[in-house]
């Protein structure tokens, strides 16, 4: 019998010694779940990963041409960005009653059943960047830089077998097929920004408001992380899934690159779970994954500020040209029908390089890639 809630991410092949972790901690806490990584950049369908973790290729979700078309036009993150909601579709038109996507450097660490829980009275499942207020301290990350990067974290996003879900599904594809660029400074987040609205345009939305679920660097501060009979906890409350976003494991003692907001020498059992963290990363074959390049890289995938800067600039210029046209509609996707590849509704069928890469601010780049 098919599992009913299946666990995805998204990853490249640079990345996958933190999918691999993640996913091996889906299968102790989550055992009953199905584990799918969609590998971006494998075009020999080479890797195995074993460990009964299904493996998805593009092609699988979507048409050659609409993933051609991602390629020509976003850099690595921005492509994983685009086919996030094609992934959790496709789960859900497969038969899973629920499908949750969890960003590569995560690790869960406690029972998800409360998550999985309160989905199956929603549609859709998001977690805020905020929980409390920060001071104005000077210190990484500002509320400045999460208002840029969006109000939800895209690291954690759950969805239901309904027609809404599917509905917000279809919706968010199509806006980040079209509008996914990763660069902050023109309000775009990638995938991320576009979630700001869907509270208000999709009914069923349950915002987590459990501390210990999509725990990071950004929300952490100022809560108090403890273990109690056994089990860590967030202000007394159980910590399920802890983003590492910006965690080196060659540097356990930082809880993120990115962020001088929490210092891991004053927090003894953080420090503790960043060690061992780092150990499983390593041992799920770091050292040879992170050296992997990505296959589809293109020199204007740099992140080299005037590149950026004329990548963005020629985005808005296509946008603008594109936006006084007529837009074809793709055909909508229901849950009666069969799994299936969708492909480039006709108004952005044009290719050309036009997208920007990640902000030169270190926080808002670290919160925009998750």
């Amino acid at each position: 019998m098919r599992q009913d809630i299946a666990v995805c991410t998204v990853s490249t092949r640079s990345h996958l010694a933190y999918a691999r972790t993640m996913l091996a901690s889906v299968r102790r806490w989550a055992p009953a779940a199905a584990r799918v990584v969609l590998l971006v950049d494998d075009p020999g369908k080479q890797v195995r990963l074993g460990d009964g973790i299904s493996i998805v290729h593009p092609t699988t979700l979507v048409d050659t041409e609409l993933f051609e078309h991602l390629l020509y036009k976003y850099n690595a993150a921005e492509v994983c960005f685009a086919l996030k909601p094609h992934l959790l579709r496709w789960l859900l038109t497969s038969g899973y009653g629920q499908a949750h996507y969890i960003d590569g450097d995560a690790w869960m660490i406690g029972d998800f059943s409360a998550v999985a829980q309160r989905l199956s009275d929603a549609n859709i499942q998001l977690t805020p960047h905020l929980r409390s207020p920060l001071p104005l301290d000077g210190r990484n990350p500002t509320e400045f830089s999460l208002l840029r990067a969006g109000t939800f974290n895209a690291g954690y996003v759950g969805v239901a077998r309904t027609a809404v879900a599917l509905e917000f599904l279809n919706w968010w594809a199509e806006r980040v097929q079209r509008w996914g660029i990763n660069e902050p400074r023109f309000g775009m987040s990638g995938d991320q920004k576009w979630l700001d609205p869907v509270p208000n345009i999709f009914p069923g939305v349950v915002i987590n408001p459990d501390p210990g679920v999509n725990a990071a660097y950004w929300n952490l501060s100022g809560h108090e992380l403890a273990r109690e009979a056994g089990v860590v906890t967030v202000d007394g409350q159980p910590l399920v899934l802890l983003h590492l976003s910006g965690f080196d494991p060659a540097r356990p003692e930082e809880l993120s690159g990115f962020q001088n907001r929490i210092n891991t020498a004053q927090h003894l059992l953080l420090a503790s779970m960043l060690r061992h963290y780092a150990d499983e990363v390593m041992a799920n074959g770091h050292a040879q994954w992170s050296q992997q390049r990505y296959a589809y890289y293109r020199w204007w995938h740099s992140r080299w500020l005037p590149i950026r800067m004329a990548r963005a600039l020629l985005f808005h210029f296509r946008e603008s040209r594109i936006s006084r046209t007529a837009q074809a509609v793709p055909p909508p996707v229901s849950l009666e029908d069969p799994p299936r590849t969708l492909g480039l509704p006709g108004a952005v069928r044009p290719r050309a390089p036009a997208s920007a890469t990640l902000s030169s601010e270190a926080e808002v780049h670290a919160l925009s890639r998750r």
